[in-house]
């Protein structure tokens, strides 16, 4: 089936489902949070989160999704570029997420933050259930 630039017909995982929009939002919150104890370690320890997986990894899970799901359902031209399937919406994310982490390593200035493998990780897991529950959603779709 041959679509249109502007067809929603390639969104059809997400667009139809309420679930993704509660995801989007949830996962942005999450991300906010974590990245503000983060950068406010007095906040973290307040809470008593500072030091945990929350604040060294929420916001790594919680982002790459939030990207993917805001890119899937835009209708940008970088969106169109990006997001045509799920596969290429998480790779690239993806792809973009493990730059910026060997960017931290071998370019340390360039983006600030420490190089951390388990970042890499974070990043794959939170776009690997995207891509397998809209995948999955795609497949049941079909006529």
């Amino acid at each position: 089936m041959t679509l249109g630039p502007d067809s929603h017909e390639r969104f059809k995982g997400l667009s139809r489902h309420r679930g993704w929009t509660v995801a989007k939002y949830g996962l942005l919150v999450i991300w906010v949070v974590a990245a503000a104890m983060t950068m406010y370690p007095a906040l973290g320890k307040a809470t008593g989160l500072r030091g945990t997986f929350f604040t060294s990894y929420a916001a790594d899970v919680a982002n790459p999704p939030w990207i993917y799901i805001t890119l899937r359902r835009g209708r940008n031209p970088l969106a169109r570029f990006f997001a045509r399937s799920p596969a290429s919406a998480a790779l690239s994310i993806f792809a973009v997420g493990v730059l910026s982490e060997f960017c931290q390593k071998y370019r340390p200035g360039f983006i600030h933050g420490t190089f951390d493998p388990l970042d890499i990780v974070a990043y794959g897991s939170g776009l690997l259930i995207c891509y397998l529950i809209e995948s999955r959603t795609l497949l049941h779709s079909e006529p």
